[in-house]
């Protein structure tokens, strides 16, 4: 990203504090405001989205105005039907945080329009990208594929995480069972558990769900169960904590998924929430490699109740009665074992491994384990 800014921006790329200063007759205008966080069964607040729409469509002519954000289904509807002089359009953002600029190469453009004319207009921009152009029949199409995108990947995430729980309580590894049904069988492809957060996979579950039809009779989908699971890990996971009653807990990692550096809506920050409500004389202190790097990771920056450490062998960080692994980076992942080892034994921490980082532990250091290792 920094080679590309640095190439472009002030070239054919530029960022204008005043939209008086944007040329008129665009071709295309994208919108790429972030929705807000759903408090199901709470309707979305999309007016902050709807103003911008607004300001913008009444100083700024465009062949074209295209949504990339997550939307509930038939917003593009409401919003062509109350500014009818504009051509809406509907793309789905679909790529994943850490490999983003190789992906908007080469993945497939999901377009949705009214019109042939705005069809051709964004097919010939996203041709220049990279990656097969699929039109499908309308914007409301279009939002749907978004949504189902990230539903799908948040089922099956928390089919394993189920998986891992009802492991843990029958005494069975989890992973030795995932390991062994997916050896061989083509049909399987079952994923390893773990947290399930961040700011797409952690809403849009619940965004899909106003679209489903029988809510009122309290018959949710399979979607918006899925994503309730996976939120109900963060508690499954706390209560686990909160039985060792720790005085001191260092956690590792802090983004919502290994070797990015967003803790939006990121598990860790849930349990760190959890753990200061719960236990308020507890010293939590935290380590992640990417901390303070941009503002999606400075939250903790002004959090005096939180210690922010930025050397993963400092001894403050094994000096515990908790160590916790919420967020699997590679620099954690593949921290030298020897020093690791020293560290542990020389200061006798718990270690709650949520993503089984550290297996290699597992038999090594009596007081490591592993969440749906079943012991």
């Amino acid at each position: 990203m920094k080679e590309l800014l640095s190439k472009h921006v002030n070239n054919n790329f530029r960022v204008l504090s005043d939209i008086g200063e944007a040329p008129n007759n665009l071709d295309i205008i994208f919108f790429t405001l972030g929705t807000g966080i759903p408090v199901y069964p709470d309707k979305l607040d999309l007016s902050e989205i709807e103003h911008l729409l607004c300001s913008i469509s009444e100083k700024l002519d465009a062949k074209v105005y295209v949504f990339r954000t997550t939307l509930p289904i038939g917003t593009i509807d409401f919003l062509s039907e109350k500014y009818p002089n504009i051509e809406l359009a509907f793309v789905p953002e679909r790529l994943i945080e850490g490999d983003a600029i190789a992906e908007e190469s080469r993945l497939p453009k999901i377009i949705g329009t009214y019109s042939d004319q705005a069809f051709e207009t964004l097919k010939m921009f996203f041709s220049s990208i990279g990656g097969d152009i699929l039109r499908v029949k309308n914007p409301r199409t279009a939002e749907f594929c978004k949504l189902t995108d990230n539903s799908y990947r948040n089922l099956t995430f928390a089919f394993s995480n189920d998986l891992a729980i009802t492991a843990e309580h029958n005494k069975v590894d989890v992973y030795e069972v995932i390991e062994s049904v997916n050896y061989g069988y083509n049909r399987n492809n079952i994923k390893s558990p773990g947290f399930v957060s961040g700011y797409c996979l952690g809403k849009d579950p619940y965004i899909f769900e106003y679209a489903y039809p029988d809510k009122e009779l309290n018959n949710h989908s399979i979607i918006y169960s899925s994503r309730k699971n996976n939120d109900y890990l963060y508690e499954y996971f706390s209560d686990k904590i909160f039985e060792i009653n720790p005085k001191t807990i260092s956690i590792f990692g802090l983004s919502f998924k290994a070797d990015v550096d967003d803790f939006r809506m990121s598990h860790s920050g849930n349990i760190i929430t959890k753990i200061k409500n719960k236990l308020d004389t507890c010293q939590i202190q935290t380590y992640d490699p990417y901390m303070n790097n941009n503002d999606y990771t400075n939250q903790y920056k002004l959090d005096k109740s939180v210690i922010v450490i930025d050397n993963i062998l400092d001894d403050r960080l094994y000096k515990c009665d908790l160590l916790i692994i919420l967020t699997p980076h590679s620099e954690i992942r593949t921290i030298e074992r020897n020093q690791l080892m020293c560290n542990l034994e020389k200061f006798g921490p718990c270690v709650l491994d949520a993503w089984n980082a550290w297996s290699d532990l597992d038999g090594r250091y009596d007081k490591y384990n592993s969440f749906g290792r079943g012991k």
